[in-house]
């Protein structure tokens, strides 16, 4: 194992390739940016970015860029991006990218106690060029009572591979499988 640790800013800098990101990137909506970072997003993202997204866009964008064939990105991010029409080429364009083989809706704030905004975290592995690419998606969604986001991720850990949809306490929690062909149609 080899380690290179490295204070850059990772929009402006090139990052060296890599098998596997776990990141955790900048939350700031378009009205909270300054004018140097909306340019630095717009030359990011180009075409992937339609109106007032969020910064975490291209620090995501700017992984994915460096993630090997084969690799895999793990990221928390602002759940306005599931749905937000700004995000949508840029969502269109991850999902060409990388197989999402788990997406999260959190909806308990206990987790991220200093945040604003509800979280969300995804998993994506960027395929071998000769791989198929993943007919399902994970899915958790947690509702916003005490500890159900900590109880489903205890679950998920647990989780035998071949298991199939799965309630949590008091429906706190929900965990599926989702069409991910239909995924990449639908965004």
């Amino acid at each position: 194992l080899q380690v290179d640790l490295r204070v850059e800013d990772s929009l402006a800098a090139r990052l060296p390739a890599a098998d596997a990101i776990l990141m955790n990137p900048p939350f700031a909506s378009w009205s909270a940016l300054s004018p140097e970072q909306r340019d630095r997003m717009k030359q990011v993202l180009g075409h992937r970015l339609e109106g007032r997204g969020d910064l975490s866009m291209a620090f995501i964008w700017r992984a994915l860029e460096v993630l090997r064939p084969g690799g895999a990105l793990g990221v928390l991010f602002p759940a306005s991006l599931l749905t937000l029409q700004a995000a949508e080429a840029w969502r269109s364009e991850v999902l060409a990218q990388a197989d999402m083989r788990l997406i999260a809706s959190l909806g308990d704030y206990g987790l991220f106690v200093h945040a604003m905004v509800q979280v969300a975290a995804a998993v994506l592995a960027k395929p071998l060029p000769d791989q198929s690419r993943a007919a399902t998606t994970l899915a958790l969604v947690t509702s916003n009572t005490n500890e159900a986001t900590g109880n489903a991720l205890r679950n998920l850990r647990k989780r035998p591979a071949d298991a199939r949809t799965e309630a949590g306490d008091n429906a706190s929690w929900r965990l599926f499988d989702m069409s991910a062909e239909r995924d990449r149609k639908s965004t």
